[in-house]
């Protein structure tokens, strides 16, 4: 018995969405792939199409759009038909990190723990340093990601599953 479809998350510890697409697409040419990704679409379309995907949908749409994705994947068909994804037709895309902003551990673990709702201090006391060094770290990465608040950093780092 073959698959005849795979719904594969976009955010996958150690993996992308899109390296498994490709895996499935060499080891089973006939089955179809559909993305799905909770964050920005834009992020994921090119690699999954690259990898032989038919569609990426967003989560948050999911219930209007799977069961039509799902008959025109199982007849070989792109969703939507047009062969563009579903859900990244944004007409003000945000661009996307320079792959040369890079994060040092300490800054991804800042992020990691704010997006765990730990406050500066309790940051802090977590990697035994002082706050002032948390808040430089923080002014950093908002440097470095080109924005002046830091829950549009979180935004940011969660749109593109930087920590």
């Amino acid at each position: 018995m073959r698959t005849d479809i795979v719904l594969v998350d976009m955010a996958l510890n150690g993996l992308t969405g899109a390296q498994v697409a490709g895996e499935i697409r060499r080891h089973s040419p006939r089955t179809g792939i559909i993305g799905i990704t909770s964050y920005e679409p834009r992020i994921y379309e090119r690699a999954l199409m690259r990898a032989g995907a038919q569609a990426l949908l967003d989560k948050s749409t999911l219930r209007a759009t799977l069961a039509d994705a799902i008959a025109a994947v199982a007849d070989g068909e792109p969703y939507p038909a047009d062969g563009g994804f579903a859900g990244v037709a944004d007409p003000a895309p945000r661009p996307a990190v320079d792959d040369a902003v890079r994060l040092t551990a300490t800054e991804r673990r800042i992020v990691t723990l704010s997006l765990g709702h730990m406050s500066p201090r309790q940051i802090a006391a977590e990697l035994r340093v002082s706050p002032d060094t948390v808040f430089s770290h923080r002014r950093n990465i908002k440097n470095k990601l080109g924005t002046g608040e830091w829950h549009d950093v979180l935004d940011r780092c969660r749109e593109l599953h930087i920590a």
